[in-house]
């Protein structure tokens, strides 16, 4: 099955259609166990940050934060990189959000990869 990008204007509205598509990404069991934040601003119609805390045997890592784009189908996708800050994060996310509505960056549907594309030729999405 393939999905394309969503477009949403609020972190409800994809709330919303993850959990009435049978997705548990925003469940307050999986949001508890990650010590989930979600953060309120959609860049671009589909991507937002998140931030997590992890807790083991009385140690408490530093919060990250993560960048993630709401899909058509309600699921969630990952981008694969960790941010130590919170405005890092967001920059990363409205970058993404705009190259994602304009076409700069598309998602492969069979993998999940995010590849930008320039006049250079494409590349696999790296932020920073």
């Amino acid at each position: 099955m393939t999905t394309s990008i969503g477009t949403f204007s609020s972190v409800s509205q994809i709330k919303q259609l993850n959990a009435s598509s049978g997705y548990f990404f925003f469940s307050p069991e999986a949001m508890r166990g990650f010590r989930t934040r979600v953060h309120n601003a959609v860049y671009g119609g589909c991507a937002f940050v998140t931030s997590e805390q992890f807790a083991f045997r009385g140690r408490v890592d530093p919060r990250e934060y993560r960048v993630r784009v709401a899909m058509q189908d309600g699921s969630i996708k990952s981008l694969d990189f960790r941010f130590k800050n919170r405005s890092v994060a967001h920059d990363n996310a409205r970058w993404l959000g705009e190259c994602l509505r304009n076409g700069q960056v598309t998602m492969n549907p069979q993998t999940g990869e995010f590849t930008f594309h320039s006049v250079h030729g494409d590349a696999p999405v790296e932020l920073s």
